[in-house]
Formats: C-alpha cells, sequence, structure tokens
C-alpha cells in the first residue's frame, strides 16, 4: 500500500457549522440551537451518517445571505457563509430536542483537535476533509512544569469561583482536574470560561500543552505582576 493511500485513509470527513467568535475545544461539549435549514439538514445527515461536525470560529463573511428565499433556494446556494479557520475541534452530535417547527437543541461532544486538508461537499453545507493534530509530547521536564501550572491556574480558578459561586464548592469541582494530562486540562478550562475568539484560536492551535498551559496562566494573570 503507497504513503499516499495510508495519508487517504487517516483523512477525516467533517462537516462545518462557522459561527463568528465560537472557538470550541476538545473535551467540551457545544449546545447550538439550530434553525437554518441547510445546518438542521447538516445536523440530521450528520447523525445519520455518523459524521463529525466541528463548530469553527470564522475569519471572514464570503457571501451575504439573500432575502426572500423559499427553502428549497436556501438548500440549493451557500447562504451567509463565513470562512472558517482551518484548525478547529471537532465530534459527534446528539439531537436532545426537535420542535414543532422543526428546529433543533443538539450537543456537539467534541473529540479532537483537527486540520482541514480539502474541499469535499460546498452545498447546501460545507464539508471538509481533515487530518487529526494531536499533541506534541512532552519531555519530562516539561511535564513537571505543566504540573505546577496546573496547581497555580486551578488555585486561580479557585478563587474566582469562591468568590462568584462559593455555593459551588470550588474544591470539589476542580480537584479531580489535576488528575487530567495537561492537554485534557488546558482543553477543560474551556468548559467554564470564554475569552477573546483570537486568543482562544491562537490556543486551539498551540500544539504543545505546556505552551498552552502558559498562555492560559497569562489570561487569569496581569503581565505587570
Amino acid at each position: 500500500m503507497s504513503v499516499e493511500t495510508n495519508l487517504q485513509e487517516e483523512k477525516v470527513e467533517i462537516a462545518l457549522f462557522p459561527i463568528p467568535e465560537m472557538v470550541s475545544f476538545p473535551g467540551t461539549t457545544v449546545p447550538l440551537h439550530v434553525f437554518e435549514p441547510r445546518y438542521r439538514a447538516l445536523i440530521r445527515d450528520s447523525v445519520r451518517d455518523e459524521r463529525l461536525v466541528a463548530v469553527c470560529h470564522t475569519s471572514k463573511q464570503i457571501t451575504e445571505s439573500k432575502p426572500n428565499q423559499s427553502i428549497d433556494e436556501m438548500l440549493k446556494t451557500n447562504q451567509a457563509s463565513f470562512e472558517p479557520f482551518p484548525v478547529f475541534s471537532a465530534g459527534l452530535c446528539e439531537v436532545v430536542e426537535t420542535t414543532e417547527d422543526g428546529r433543533l437543541r443538539v450537543d456537539v461532544n467534541m473529540q479532537a483537535r483537527y486540520r482541514q486538508v480539502e474541499n469535499q461537499q460546498m452545498v447546501p453545507y460545507r464539508i471538509v476533509l481533515c487530518e487529526a493534530i494531536p499533541d506534541h509530547p512532552l519531555d519530562s521536564e516539561e511535564l513537571a512544569d505543566s504540573q505546577e501550572l496546573m496547581l497555580s491556574i486551578n488555585k486561580i480558578l479557585g478563587s474566582i469561583m469562591d468568590s462568584q459561586k462559593p455555593e459551588l464548592k470550588s474544591a470539589d469541582f476542580l480537584d479531580p482536574w489535576l488528575e487530567l494530562s495537561p492537554s485534557e486540562y488546558s482543553d477543560r478550562i474551556f468548559s467554564i470560561f470564554r475569552f477573546e475568539a483570537e486568543l482562544m484560536q491562537d490556543i486551539l492551535e498551540t500544539r504543545n500543552p505546556y505552551h498552552r498551559l502558559q498562555m492560559i496562566q497569562a489570561l487569569f494573570i496581569p503581565v505587570d505582576q
């Protein structure tokens, strides 16, 4: 079997759900309220075909939607379209509720980071072939330093939670996180905190978990401290 064939087998088909300012991370769940016809089709098709769905931040708007389109026209054209960043998280989606008028409430359970390799389909929604982008392994020094950073960040998160929602008992909530790997821990932060989208995109694209933890710590600690 050729190298090219092996690479092709490693590519994953992913449906893109672009949302400006939305950056998602592996190990988190992204709830969506889906009402636009083409994205309802995206969800239904992805559930049926067990296709991964990516919820991704966008770099620019490509086209604006046209007014007074029929449902058939909406499904045959690319409506208000956005250019997604090429690195995103993706996972399988689960339909939580379907309303009487057809709107969907879904959860997308993010599994891993991926990079877009090539387009597979553009309308009525975009499907791309992707490659997984696993983290770089840490050496022993980086691993030790990562664990120290996790302790430091946990202390900061605990202080924030204790001051804002003391009823949550931050230690019970956060201490189990220290059992996670640096990769898992750095992603788990974004299940409870959100920051400016470009910063989060930079963190998402950083493949060294120790460096991600450094970037996260800097978000909580002013530069002059």
